[in-house]
């Protein structure tokens, strides 16, 4: 037979007949006191008044106060966008005379260009129907349209010149039959990204040398005929991110908030273009060297660094950018934090990888900077320029110093000395400003 519990001080006990209130019971030492308390009517009701005062269940609702105090922390540290239901009556829609909004004409019906396809009765007519009505199998648009953009990123071109324009405005396709087959087999994967990726790089077109003959230069200097494999300047987020891959600075994390890496703080504030009470909080660890994906912009303050090597603002939706080539990129290449940083990191790295001699590790620099041998000529120009570089920093330690501890947040590696570490990163510094390593071919 179980012992009867020991009342102690404080402990409340809860006595109920059926059909009449609970009385709860307080034991205090040497008084009882006792309250009545009402029970709510009806069933439902019945149980959650149980469920949150009877002893029993103490833990599983501590446990929901936790998981509950979890939620609203994740909430509040979200942006939830606004976003109109579709659900409900409809509103109508009005031509507008002349563009007036106060001057309404006949109403239009809502519905999807019918020169592209026809939409379908059975599609709902809201942004649900719209987005099955783009990736309908018989929409000849969608899928040529995403095909064009990524062989446009590979080749540089596309096979439709104008990706912007695939209407009566734009060119007509270099190679229609290839396009076709592209976006049909795009779709029928399931439009699998990689899978069409791959299918291209992987072909024979793709793999064909970048060098130019005179004769194909002449048959075809804009390569419209893919007589040769593409040669161009990486985009400016790729230039970045290949300096930060190389030394092994770049984080290949997934997902996750903007960064703010390195940016010239008097472009934010009261001088600049945009809100004068705008800031900005330069990010710590690994929000530095994640990719330029995820750097955050300000629509009217770009990143400035990546502005000068050629990448676009974002006051308008642009489907191709210019190629550029300027002193100032190189300017950007040799004194930015961000790649001065990267310079020295992937020096300390080639003083440790690449081997015991001075002319190993500018070999091991260079095959991962441009991704191919250097050739002897190459080599000697380097080592000149290393014991140039070592010289002037051992008549000026303080020099030295200054620019191995100025460029970036990571600290030099002090198994290094000083004047031979800041004679390979100047030499890495260079080869990273290469027109090899800014391109690909």
């Amino acid at each position: 037979m179980e012992k009867p519990e020991r009342l102690s001080k404080g402990h409340m006990l809860k006595l109920s007949v059926t059909g009449d209130p609970v009385r709860q019971v307080k034991f205090t030492g040497d008084v009882v006191t006792t309250r009545r308390e009402k029970i709510p009517q009806g069933r439902e009701k019945r149980l959650t008044y149980f469920r949150g005062s009877w002893p029993g269940f103490a833990g599983q609702r501590r446990k929901l106060e936790i998981l509950n105090k979890e939620k609203a922390a994740i909430g509040n540290g979200k942006v939830v966008s606004m976003i109109a239901a579709d659900e409900g009556k409809m509103r109508p829609n009005h031509m507008l005379l002349r563009g007036e909004y106060d001057n309404r004409g006949e109403v239009v019906e809502i519905s999807a260009p019918t020169s592209i396809m026809t939409f379908s009765p059975e599609l709902p007519k809201n942004r649900l129907g719209l987005a099955r009505w783009v990736v309908d199998p018989e929409n000849p648009l969608a899928a040529r349209v995403a095909v064009n953009r990524y062989w446009q990123m590979i080749f540089g071109v596309g096979l439709v010149k104008t990706s912007e324009d695939f209407g009566a405005q734009g060119e007509r396709p270099s190679h229609q039959e290839l396009l076709d087959y592209l976006a049909v087999d795009f779709m029928d994967s399931g439009w699998d990204i990689k899978r069409l990726i791959r299918t291209i790089v992987s072909s024979a077109t793709y793999q064909q040398s970048s060098a130019l003959s005179r004769g194909i230069a002449r048959v075809d200097p804009g390569n419209r005929l893919i007589s040769h494999a593409p040669r161009q300047r990486l985009a400016a987020e790729f230039i970045r991110d290949h300096s930060l891959s190389v030394s092994g600075l770049l984080v290949n994390k997934l997902g996750g908030p903007g960064v703010n890496p390195y940016q010239p703080a008097v472009l934010f504030g009261r001088n600049a273009i945009g809100s004068s009470n705008a800031s900005f909080t330069q990010s710590k660890g690994e929000g530095l060297y994640r990719r330029s994906l995820y750097t955050y912009w300000k629509r009217q303050i770009p990143a400035a660094n990546m502005r000068i090597l050629g990448s676009d603002g974002r006051n308008s939706c642009r489907t191709r950018r210019e190629r550029t080539n300027t002193p100032l990129q190189a300017l950007v290449l040799l004194n930015d934090p961000q790649f001065v940083e990267a310079a020295r990191v992937l020096a300390e790295r080639c003083y440790r990888e690449g081997g015991e001699s001075v002319e190993d590790r500018l070999r091991y620099a260079f095959r991962l900077s441009t991704s191919r041998r250097a050739t002897s000529g190459e080599i000697k120009v380097l080592l000149a320029e290393y014991r140039e570089r070592l010289s002037e920093f051992h008549n000026n330690p303080a020099a030295a110093n200054a620019y191995i501890s100025g460029g970036g947040a990571s600290s030099p590696d002090a198994g290094i000395i000083p004047q031979q570490l800041a004679a390979y990163a100047a030499v890495v510094s260079l080869i990273l400003n290469l027109d090899e390593s800014i391109s690909k071919s």
